[in-house]
């Protein structure tokens, strides 16, 4: 700032080689826009910010004025968001960018609203009421861009309602019995691509240990991992009684019989059923 301000003093020819965060003026009213930006607590203060100052924003002497501030003052993040919202309104125009942003905010809000319900039984009536909301790419998206165990939680709650009715969703959700009935079926009919979304989003499924090791070392297989894969049976073989061993042994052969290709499934088998036999089952 102590440059800036010497620069300033000397009032030098446009023309010179000196960088625009040392030249380029900043008026008092492009100061109170950044400020005003800078203490808007959400989207809506900010749009109300925007649209008090629209002829300063979109004045031709802000945009330099603001690059200026992202050199003087770095981790102000007004002087940043705004020329992000310039470049915004440059490639589709003030009504477009506030339009989107605004949809950004609703569905934000509609996300927020839902993962913090108090029980799974409000959180499916919130669903049961919004569905087309949420049903959308887009609410999937900002789902992933929260990147926490909730947000990828509730990602496949949706990513499982492209594959189940809603109240089953919620039973595979809340239903531990549920939950592993659906697991295996999916291993058993080679529906391989909603186990990912079956682990994710039931909790109810991890108390049953033994059916989680055996969905995660199918996915290990699909992986291309099969090493691993056999690693994991032979650790929950030892541990579980012949009965189940050999109901697996049926899901896995089921899954064979839609890709028999899939490396690694011949061992996963046989881990199982040498385990049985050893016991005389």
């Amino acid at each position: 700032m102590a440059i800036r301000s010497l620069v300033q003093h000397l009032n030098p020819d446009p023309a010179s080689e000196l960088p625009g965060w040392a030249t380029a003026p900043i008026s008092d009213t492009q100061l109170a826009l950044v400020n005003s930006a800078g203490a808007a607590a959400d989207w809506p203060a900010l749009r109300t910010v925007i649209e008090e100052h629209t002829d300063v924003l979109l004045a031709r002497a802000t945009r330099a004025a603001l690059g200026a501030l992202t050199y003087l003052v770095p981790d102000h993040r007004a002087a940043h968001l705004l020329l992000d919202l310039l470049d915004e309104i440059a490639a589709v125009g003030l009504p477009a960018t506030l339009q989107d942003h605004q949809h950004d905010h609703d569905r934000l809000s509609l996300l927020l609203e839902w993962m913090r319900t108090p029980s799974w039984e409000a959180s499916f009536a919130f669903h049961h009421e919004h569905q087309a909301s949420l049903a959308t790419a887009e609410v999937r998206a900002q789902l992933a861009d929260l990147d926490d165990d909730t947000a990828r939680q509730h990602k496949a709650i949706l990513d499982l309602t492209d594959m189940f009715a809603l109240d089953s969703v919620y039973a595979v959700v809340t239903d531990p019995n549920a939950a592993e009935e659906a697991a295996l079926d999916s291993i058993e009919n080679g529906r391989l691509d909603q186990l990912a979304p079956l682990a994710t989003a039931s909790t109810s499924l991890h108390r049953r240990e033994p059916t989680m090791a055996l969905l995660a070392a199918v996915l290990m297989l699909a992986d291309g991992q099969p090493a691993e894969a056999k690693e994991l049976i032979q650790q929950i073989a030892e541990h579980i009684e012949s009965t189940q061993r050999r109901a697996y042994v049926v899901h896995l052969r089921g899954l064979e019989g839609h890709y028999p290709d899939l490396q690694g499934i011949d061992d996963l088998i046989a881990t199982l059923s040498n385990f049985t036999e050893a016991d005389g089952g």
